[in-house]
């Protein structure tokens, strides 16, 4: 929709900076994916994607990144708050907080 002047109403705009929004969101994922297949071991790449999955609302899979994470590096930085995180938004306090506990241990 034109608005007088020949510019692009708001609603406009902010639907095609959405659609924008999501081929770079889809760029950045397929990134991720594609250097982790040739480095499946690149812990700071799964946790990237990791991350990005958890502002996206999918608990679940940055779940699975940061998993992936603890089971080989268990003192990679920050990756027990990571799982908090995770485990918050999927309503599972308990796994959080034992998750929180374990960051704070100075030995892991």
């Amino acid at each position: 929709v034109q608005v007088p002047g020949g510019r692009r109403s708001p609603a406009m705009a902010a639907k095609e900076s959405s659609e924008k929004e999501l081929l770079v969101d889809r760029d950045l994922v397929e990134a991720l994916k594609t250097h982790l297949r040739a480095d499946p071991k690149d812990h700071d790449a799964l946790v990237a994607l990791g991350l990005f999955m958890l502002s996206r609302g999918d608990a679940e899979k940055a779940l699975e990144c940061f998993n992936r994470v603890s089971r080989a590096e268990p003192t990679y930085p920050g990756i027990w708050r990571f799982k908090a995180k995770a485990f918050d938004a999927l309503g599972d306090k308990a796994a959080a907080e034992r998750c929180r506990l374990r960051g704070a241990d100075p030995r892991s």
